[in-house]
């Protein structure tokens, strides 16, 4: 078996870690700061692309890891 790379397993860990926070409002503005986060940071990549690289895959990720946060109730 092989693991996903060390920078897609932290995207998703800031995933679940965002939403953890956000949650307690509502599980619906938890998903939805996690959606914000990982989709505006890629956005800020685009501007600053002398240092930072635009990466669909790391949104995914992220989401991805709030979803995971959405599912054990974190």
């Amino acid at each position: 078996m092989t693991l996903p790379p060390q920078d897609k397993l932290a995207h998703a860990l800031v995933g679940v870690l965002i939403y953890a926070v956000a949650h307690f409002a509502s599980p619906i503005i938890g998903l939805a700061a996690v959606f914000t986060a990982a989709v505006g940071k890629e956005i800020y990549d685009s501007f600053h692309r002398d240092k930072h690289t635009v990466d669909f895959w790391d949104a995914v990720w992220t989401v991805g890891g709030g979803v995971v946060g959405f599912i054990c109730g974190a």
